[in-house]
């Protein structure tokens, strides 16, 4: 697949019927993730979807079709960073598909009277020129455009509908447990939990916490391991 594809797939045995879908933080593509996909299904099915579409429902409906011939409860739901936005969007409308969903240091804008930093502001930084050419900072900054557009949609999903009745969890990295940058991650990472598990049909015990630390926010490469575990406790738990 080209580095500006939407989905990697793939081959499995026709008996695994679980399916991994990925959904990328910002700026990445799928082989920022294949090391710890291999490692959580290496017999089953995977696709990441890199969130290429331009707007949340674009991406909602683009997963949906690739889970179109599941079986019910079979796709493992992931996501990394902003990819968590999406993410929720999609399990919120599609709760029949998933079987699971797992959140790694997951974006959680929880205050949308205050709006995150103006892209525009970003492009004024010195070197901005030659920065726009490189891969990995053009898609930063694409998907960083979409973050209170995509936070707020999920908002408004919040306020309409509930999770299903799966394993959901969500993974919060900390270099330190004692850094003030760390605990006010902390804080906005619980208020998050606090939010899912209020509409998780069995509120607190359907939702884990799990930290991995130390560890920086691309927890697939920092804790790769302890990352699939997590990943993979899930997948072990669906339904498919």
């Amino acid at each position: 697949m080209s580095e500006d594809g939407e989905v990697t797939a793939a081959s499995c045995p026709e008996s695994e019927s679980r399916r991994i879908l990925l959904f990328t933080g910002a700026g990445m593509v799928s082989r920022s993730y294949q090391g710890l996909l291999r490692r959580c299904l290496p017999e089953g099915r995977y696709e990441v979807w890199e969130r290429n579409s331009g707007d949340i429902e674009a991406d909602v409906a683009g997963a949906a079709e690739i889970c179109a011939e599941d079986p019910p409860g079979s796709v493992v739901v992931v996501a990394h960073s902003m990819g968590a936005f999406a993410a929720e969007a999609f399990v919120r409308r599609h709760p029949d598909r998933v079987g699971g969903l797992v959140l790694l240091d997951p974006s959680a804008e929880l205050d949308l009277s205050a709006p995150t930093e103006d892209v525009a502001a970003l492009s004024s930084l010195p070197g901005r020129h030659w920065a726009g050419r490189i891969p990995v900072v053009r898609r930063f900054l694409r998907d960083f455009r979409r973050y209170d557009c995509d936070a707020a949609a999920v908002a408004a999903l919040r306020v309409a509908s509930s999770l299903p009745d799966v394993p959901v969890v969500v993974v919060t990295a900390l270099l330190t447990r004692w850094r003030s940058g760390d605990r006010r991650w902390k804080e906005v990472q619980g208020r998050l939990v606090a939010e899912l598990a209020s509409a998780h049909p069995q509120g607190d015990r359907g939702v884990t916490w799990e930290f991995l630390v130390p560890c920086g926010h691309a927890v697939m490469w920092w804790r790769p391991a302890a990352t699939a575990q997590i990943v993979r406790s899930v997948v072990d738990r669906t339904r498919g």
